[in-house]
């Protein structure tokens, strides 16, 4: 799927060793914002806008879209520097972060993912049966509803499962209304999800440091898939407890002390 924008959204701050952010789905480069200030120094930050999202232009039509198309534009960024970067993602964006290392490995350093999303890898695994059926059902009711023209409702599906009804209830309706625009968006991550095929193996490219994180209370479909890419790959996998699917934005402190541990051994 060709892909054109003349802009996106872009964080770019601070100088040094490159570090490339990428959001889940439903949000945008400010979820960063709290993680980046309690780094040191040392850092360039670019933090980008995905398709659909903040600033970023929504894909047109959609038919085909992937993580692809997602990468390609990860990829506009390495033409803002030269030699190897770091990639941080969650959720989708982790997703995202580990087909960019699959794709261009030689300009990435390390990568440190929270709950990537890679949902494809449940699919013919006996112990994941009960996991499979929960996200397809989610899946299926996001992409329904914003079929449909009810952006809100598929919002709320999506906000209720990720981040608990108490959210959701909480929200104002200006918010709703923010998170209802990302809906058609937020459908077509799932698409671009179920599209993928690689085996878990083909997200650690040799020589690329990696750190799977992962939360002890999120959603057993996003635990899932992070276990299967700690079976993959020893030694890779850190289970934080107390903390769900959205500790990056709910819980920065000891998801910042993670990626700060990552870095300091790679």
């Amino acid at each position: 799927m060709s892909l054109d924008s003349p802009t996106f959204g872009l964080l770019d701050e601070g100088a040094g060793e490159p570090v490339i952010w990428l959001h889940s789905s439903a949000a945008s480069k400010r979820q960063w914002r709290r993680i980046l200030d309690g780094l040191p120094p040392g850092y360039r930050f670019l933090a980008i806008d995905l398709w659909g999202y903040g600033e970023t232009p929504l894909p047109a039509g959609g038919e085909g879209f992937s993580l692809e198309d997602e990468a390609d534009l990860v990829e506009r960024l390495f033409e803002r520097f030269e030699g190897p970067c770091r990639l941080v993602g969650h959720s989708y964006g982790g997703a995202v972060a580990l087909k960019a290392a699959q794709r261009q490995p030689e300009r990435i350093r390390s990568v440190f993912v929270y709950e990537p999303v890679l949902f494809h890898l449940l699919r013919d695994r006996a112990d994941a049966v009960a996991e499979r059926a929960e996200i397809e059902a989610v899946a299926h009711r996001t992409r329904d509803l914003s079929a449909a023209g009810d952006f809100e409702g598929a919002a709320e599906t999506f906000v209720r499962y990720w981040s608990g009804d108490a959210m959701w209830d909480a929200l104002s309706a200006e918010r709703r209304a923010q998170l209802a625009a990302f809906a058609p968006k937020a459908a077509l991550d799932f698409q671009a999800l179920d599209a993928e095929t690689a085996p878990a193996s083909a997200y650690g490219p040799k020589g690329v440091s990696l750190r799977i994180v992962a939360g002890a209370l999120s959603p057993a479909p996003a635990r899932k898939v992070s276990e299967i890419l700690g079976e993959a790959f020893p030694g890779r996998l850190q289970m934080l407890e107390g903390l769900g699917h959205m500790a990056p934005l709910t819980h920065p402190e000891p998801v910042r002390a993670a990626i700060e541990e990552h870095w300091a051994e790679a």
